[in-house]
């Protein structure tokens, strides 16, 4: 046998309040708790409201996210100017001859670098024709990948 909660927002919410305050439960155990012996309309419905705007449980909760695991090493290339590393150093005052900025290519297995005068406004193409002229021209093609950071 329950007992009929009447439709009467503070007895439910003090109901509420006891069964899911006892220990923060999560929906279902609180549900259990309040329906073995009380019953009123709508009461899941009730439940779900109230557990899910608990400040406490929201800001307690695990997060559903994935842990992003251990930080992995990248693989040494065999040899030099396999793989390169790119990046810009921006922000520079112009030089006489206009450029602003420096592209930077690393030989991830050596290390070595090559420091290019360019400027901020340098497009795609113009860019790669900085990296044929100085790089490939130099060294050759890479032959696995590069490695671009914007």
């Amino acid at each position: 046998m329950k007992i009929w909660i009447p439709n009467y927002p503070p007895l439910r919410q003090l109901l509420l309040e006891e069964y899911h305050d006892a220990g923060h439960f999560d929906s279902n155990k609180t549900l259990t708790g309040i329906a073995m012996n009380n019953y009123w309309p709508h009461l899941a419905e009730d439940v779900q409201k109230f557990v899910t705007s608990c400040d406490t449980c929201q800001r307690m909760k695990s997060s559903k996210q994935k842990n992003a695991g251990l930080l992995q090493p990248l693989p040494v290339p065999e040899q030099p100017w396999q793989v390169v590393s790119l990046d810009f150093i921006t922000g520079l005052p112009p030089t006489t001859s206009g450029h602003d900025a420096i592209l930077v290519v690393i030989d991830t297995f050596s290390k070595m670098g090559h420091f290019i005068p360019t400027q901020t406004t340098a497009r795609t193409e113009e860019t790669a024709q900085l990296f044929v002229r100085y790089i490939i021209s130099q060294h050759g093609i890479p032959t696995s990948k590069f490695s671009i950071r914007y």
